[in-house]
């Protein structure tokens, strides 16, 4: 039961994304989704295999719903819920700064891998300043909700 609520919340954040925060005119739009999947992943105590095919579920859902190629948003949101469902029980979840450093390199490489996505199909194409610019922002505006998503997070815990 759990596990088909936490799907239902992914989708509702999906198609959030998807439709009413397009409206929004901001320098980068943080990625709530994959920020779903990181708290999940981290905090859930639901069993490891589950979460990470309701990842994969909803990356091919967001693949429909806004990607150009699809794919995308699957293998991403795949790799990123099995490295944090075997880190799971390696990390001090209460420790904010290890969650948060950890998450930021799975957003870091995240960052590479849009990259080298969003370039496949221009392959004389040098990486210029504006996939620099926007891999920056990306990173700067995930880090900052995933910041303070960790802090609550953490503090909900602790009550419990």
């Amino acid at each position: 039961m759990k596990n088909i609520i936490i799907l239902i919340v992914g989708i509702f954040i999906a198609i959030l994304t998807a439709t009413v925060l397009n409206f929004f005119d901001l320098l980068s739009q943080p990625d709530f989704l994959m920020i779903f999947i990181f708290l999940v992943c981290l905090y859930s105590k639901s069993q490891d295999t589950p979460l990470i095919i309701i990842s994969l579920v909803l990356g091919i859902i967001y693949d429909i719903l806004i990607a150009r190629y699809q794919g995308f948003y699957s293998i991403s949101f795949f790799l990123t819920a099995v490295a944090l469902t075997y880190l799971k029980n390696k990390l001090l979840r209460d420790k904010l700064s290890a969650v948060f450093f950890v998450c930021f390199t799975v957003l870091i490489i995240n960052a590479i891998y849009r990259t080298i996505f969003s370039i496949y199909p221009y392959f004389n194409l040098i990486i210029s300043n504006k996939f620099i610019i926007s891999n920056i922002q990306f990173i700067l505006s995930n880090s900052i909700v995933l910041y303070l998503a960790l802090l609550i997070t953490i503090k909900a815990v602790k009550i419990r």
